[in-house]
């Protein structure tokens, strides 16, 4: 556990209701990568050799577990326009948006229609748009997005918009513009295996799945015997096995520090 977060753990379905008469924000894509960068790592030596990098027990929760997250998505249903929406939920002040209490309660009320392959969109696909709804390109045919690493990545527009780069997202929603690469290096620096080519981000197409349908993204855990990491869509909000961590406005964060 975290001291800075609250945990869920349950049927998204269910849990994501909770939010908001609890005051608490659920962590995006974004802030998860921002928290595990924050972790303070120490390098571990044993007796025939080195053991590589540890972290404290919170430190240690962060790499790995995976989470679910705030950031909601939904794939157009025509395959030729090869484009998906990205909805954020929540702002860099880690309060909820009003667009976000609106999925939560579509999401809430929708409990009858889930599937596995996410909530039905068909219909309400062309009228998705508003504040934190991006549209993202995105070449299929020509992009592997299980195979991106390095600069591929960090010129990937699909990947900015996760990572919540200024120059891709609303103001109240920006992150730190670094906040990606430095992530592609804890990627590299928790590899074991030193035999890959380098630190990868993989984001494939069966997990956004067909069809207009509603699903959530969540982030895997750092991998140390691997070189990459995962972020999937999931569209069973019934039972998806995956944390969420809520946190508090930062108003409110920084206000209970002064205090103590």
């Amino acid at each position: 556990m975290t001291k800075d977060y609250t945990q869920f753990q349950g049927e998204y379905v269910e849990e994501i209701s909770k939010f908001a008469n609890k005051k608490l924000a659920p962590a995006s894509v974004a802030d998860i990568i921002e928290s595990r960068l924050k972790a303070d790592p120490f390098f571990v030596d044993g007796p025939f050799g080195p053991l590589g990098w540890k972290y404290d027990e919170e430190g240690q929760f962060l790499m790995d577990n995976s989470f679910a997250t705030s950031d909601l998505i939904v794939q157009n249903s025509e395959y030729q326009k090869k484009e998906i929406k990205l909805i954020m939920t929540t702002n860099n002040e880690n309060k909820i948006t009003k667009n976000g209490l609106q999925f939560y309660d579509f999401i809430s009320k929708s409990k009858n229609l889930i599937s596995r392959e996410g909530i039905d969109f068909m219909e309400n696909y062309e009228s998705l748009n508003g504040n934190g709804i991006i549209n993202i390109s995105i070449n299929w045919e020509n992009q592997n997005y299980t195979l991106l690493k390095g600069k591929e990545i960090l010129d990937n527009n699909l990947f900015r918009v996760l990572a919540r780069h200024p120059d891709e997202v609303p103001k109240e929603f920006a992150k730190d513009k670094d906040i990606l690469k430095e992530y592609l290096r804890l990627i590299n620096l928790k590899r074991i295996r030193k035999d890959h080519s380098r630190e990868k981000l993989g984001f494939t197409r069966n997990t956004i799945g067909y069809g207009s349908r509603l699903k959530f993204l969540s982030i895997d855990p750092v991998y140390s015997q691997s070189n990459h990491s995962f972020i999937r869509g999931y569209g069973c909000f019934l039972n998806s096995g995956e944390i969420l961590l809520g946190q508090q406005p930062k108003k409110l964060m920084l206000e209970n520090k002064l205090e103590k």
